[in-house]
């Protein structure tokens, strides 16, 4: 029920919005943060290499993803390494 356009956005903003919360949770030292996110990234690379042959817009769509997460990591970043990390 979505257009393209609107299912490619909805893939970029929900891995910008993962990046985000995985970069958060690395900030304040949680190793399982770190590693959940080079799963993700493991994962979103390999279903991306497998569906290439047979589904090339689901392979673009998991590689948008991916693209999306290490963007949201990355402003997530750069937005909050002037705050000091907060300790809960």
């Amino acid at each position: 029920w979505r257009t393209r356009r609107e299912r490619a956005l909805m893939r970029w903003t929900y891995g910008r919005g993962k990046g985000a919360f995985y970069a958060k949770h690395m900030r304040r030292s949680d190793p399982y943060a770190l590693a959940r996110l080079r799963a993700d990234a493991r994962a979103r690379i390999a279903l991306a290499r497998r569906g290439l042959p047979h589904a090339p817009r689901a392979s673009a769509g998991h590689l948008l993803y991916l693209a999306g997460m290490l963007t949201g990591a990355a402003q997530w970043f750069l937005c909050e390494r002037r705050r000091p990390a907060r300790t809960w």
